[in-house]
C-alpha cells in the first residue's frame, strides 16, 4: 500500500492584499481586512489532530487564513489541539485571525519548537498586546526562528528588542503597522547589541520612529555594525517624528541620513522610504 505524506497545508480563504484604508484624525493610515472576505470555522483544524495526531505529525508548513469560531476561547482551544499534533512544523502563518497574538505565541512555544518561520499578518480588529513573558518563552523554546513577522500588533520597543536580540539566527523581521513601536527599539539595537544576523528589517507604517534614534541606528551601520543587513524599510506617510519639537515636526529620511556615504560604504545596502 502506498502512503502519501502531506508536508504543507493551507486552510481558509486567503484575503486580498488590497485592503481598506482609513485616515484617523492625525492623518495616519489605518488598515483593515475587507469584511466581505469569507471565513472558515475552526472545525477544519480537527483533521490534523485526528487518529492520535498522525496527520499533523509530519506537517512542515501550516498556513491559516481567516479561521474563526463563535468565541475566541473556542478558537484558541482548537488551535492548541491542532498545534499539539504539529510538532514538526518549520513554518507557521496566520492571516486575519481574530485571536490574541500572545495566546498564539504561547501555544507555539509549547508545541512547535522546531519552528523557523513565524508569520502573523493583519489580525483584524484592535491591535493586540504582545506580552513580555510570552516573548521570553518564545525566544527560549523556539531558538531556530529565522523569519519573524508580527504585523498590526501592540508591540512595544522593549518586547521588539527582546525578540530580535534573543533569536540568534534571525534574518528577516517585519514589524509593520505596529503603532506602539518607537525608535527606542532601533537605539537599543545600536547600543546594546543584537540583530547581528539580520538581513532584512521592515518597519513600514511605524509612525513613532524618532529621527534621533534612527540616526543612531544609521550611524551604527556606518560604524560597521549589522554587517549582514542589506534591506531596511521605514516607509511611512509622514516621515520621521522629532520628539524634541513636541512630536509635531516630521522629517524625510533624506534630510537626516547620509545615504550617499552609506551606499558608498555598503553598495549592496537598500534603504526604502516610500510614502505609503
Amino acid at each position: 500500500m502506498r502512503i502519501t505524506l502531506i508536508l504543507s497545508i493551507k486552510l481558509g480563504v486567503e484575503p486580498p492584499y488590497i485592503i481598506d484604508v482609513d485616515d484617523d484624525k492625525w492623518g495616519i493610515k489605518r488598515f483593515r481586512l475587507r469584511e466581505e472576505s469569507p471565513f472558515l470555522t475552526a472545525s477544519c483544524l480537527s483533521s490534523l489532530s485526528a487518529n492520535g495526531g498522525v496527520p499533523g505529525s509530519c506537517l512542515r508548513s501550516l498556513q491559516l487564513y481567516k479561521i474563526k469560531m463563535k468565541d475566541e476561547t473556542t478558537l484558541l482551544d482548537a488551535l492548541s489541539t491542532c498545534l499539539s499534533a504539529c510538532h514538526s512544523l518549520v513554518e507557521l502563518k496566520f492571516v486575519g485571525m481574530h485571536v490574541y497574538i500572545s495566546r498564539i505565541l504561547e501555544c507555539v512555544s509549547r508545541y512547535c519548537r522546531l519552528l523557523e518561520h513565524f508569520i502573523f499578518e493583519f489580525s483584524g480588529g484592535r491591535p493586540d498586546l504582545v506580552e513580555t513573558w510570552v516573548c521570553k518563552e518564545f525566544v527560549v523554546n523556539c531558538p531556530k526562528i529565522t523569519t519573524l513577522v508580527l504585523q498590526a500588533c501592540k508591540l512595544f520597543p522593549s518586547e521588539a528588542f527582546e525578540l530580535v536580540k534573543g533569536f540568534n539566527e534571525l534574518k528577516y523581521v517585519d514589524f509593520s503597522n505596529c503603532y506602539s513601536l518607537t525608535g527606542a527599539f532601533l537605539e537599543d539595537l545600536a547600543t546594546k547589541g543584537g540583530g547581528n544576523s539580520l538581513e532584512v528589517m521592515i518597519l513600514r507604517r511605524v509612525y513613532n520612529l524618532d529621527k534621533v534614534e534612527v540616526i543612531k541606528f544609521m550611524r551604527a551601520l556606518l560604524a560597521g555594525k549589522f554587517r549582514q543587513l542589506r534591506h531596511f524599510d521605514i516607509s511611512t506617510s509622514g516621515g520621521l517624528v522629532d520628539t524634541g519639537d513636541g512630536g509635531d515636526l516630521r522629517y524625510g529620511v533624506s534630510d537626516i541620513i547620509p545615504s550617499k556615504k552609506l551606499l558608498k560604504q555598503r553598495p549592496n545596502f537598500c534603504l526604502v522610504n516610500k510614502i505609503c
